[in-house]
């Protein structure tokens, strides 16, 4: 790899995609085949460049992006609305639990749809389904 002041930049590799997803590969083939694997972290910090990234890796993965479950803005708490209520987020986690957390915890495959997303369940009104085995 060149260095960055070389002229012929190539950014440095901070983190070996292919060899975390073979990890994960390998973990979840010890525990029958099933993984489910969150990436977290501040927004514009790349979780969906690394997500992608890992699919690429993983091609039996599906991506869900968590923002495809806010509630729609009607619908989220409104912060100080019930003093010393706690803060939650405008998210739909009933809807996140029941449409994937659950069927993935509980082996099934699921497949996500939506009226602007398609395969990854993009925009508003997205779903995930549970797929029969």
């Amino acid at each position: 790899m060149a260095e960055p002041s070389s002229g012929d930049f190539e950014p440095y590799a901070l983190f070996d995609v292919a060899a975390y997803a073979a990890r994960v590969r390998a973990g979840a083939e010890a525990r029958g085949g099933h993984f489910l694997l969150g990436v977290d972290g501040p927004g514009a910090s790349g979780k969906s460049t690394l997500a992608g990234q890992l699919a690429r890796h993983l091609p039996e993965a599906h991506v869900v992006h968590v923002d495809d479950f806010y509630l729609p803005s009607a619908d989220r708490p409104r912060p100080g609305a019930q003093p010393g209520a706690p803060v939650v987020p405008g998210f739909d986690l009933r809807r996140l639990r029941e449409q994937v957390l659950a069927p993935a915890a509980g082996g099934s495959r699921w497949r996500t749809s939506g009226t602007t997303g398609g395969a990854t369940g993009s925009g508003s009104g997205s779903s995930c389904r549970p797929v029969p085995r």
